[in-house]
């Protein structure tokens, strides 16, 4: 299976679907400001990939934020990722999951905070892989001629 996003050893790695189907290659994101553009420039495309990278990027960001200002950085790395795509559904639900959550940790060691974060955006693609799973059993069902990975 081609994976369309992972995120690797601190960084968010995706295929570069501008590039697709004649070649297969990927793009490594080290900063959210790298997610950003990804989004914007459409190496990632499609509404729940877009999502998952910018749950990926809200992570990546605070994994480099300053534990002196961090309110203002999260504010800055949400604003920065909102701006890619205004119209983006996807783009918006992800961030807002992602506010949610560091609301609700704030007071806790930064360390903390940040593989929280990160557990969080994870999950997030594990939601969308197990979505598009369902979807492809049933569009089996209906049509069994359609072979989808």
């Amino acid at each position: 299976m081609v994976e369309t996003i992972q995120w690797v050893d601190g960084a968010v790695v995706m295929i570069d679907q501008r590039r697709l189907p004649l070649e297969e290659t990927y793009a490594t994101c080290r900063t959210y400001e790298e997610v950003a553009a990804a989004i914007r420039d459409m190496i990632i495309r499609g509404a729940p990939a877009i999502g998952v990278a910018a749950a990926m990027g809200v992570a990546l960001g605070v994994a480099h934020a300053s534990e002196e200002n961090l309110d203002r950085e999260f504010g800055t790395i949400c604003d920065t990722l909102a701006a890619t795509r205004p119209t983006a559904v996807n783009l918006f639900w992800a961030i807002d999951r992602m506010k949610r959550l560091y609301a609700s940790l704030r007071g806790l060691p930064l360390n903390e905070i940040r593989r929280r974060l990160v557990e969080e955006a994870l999950l997030v693609r594990e939601e969308d892989i197990a979505i598009c799973r369902a979807i492809g059993a049933t569009a089996r069902r209906s049509c069994p001629t359609i072979r989808l990975c």
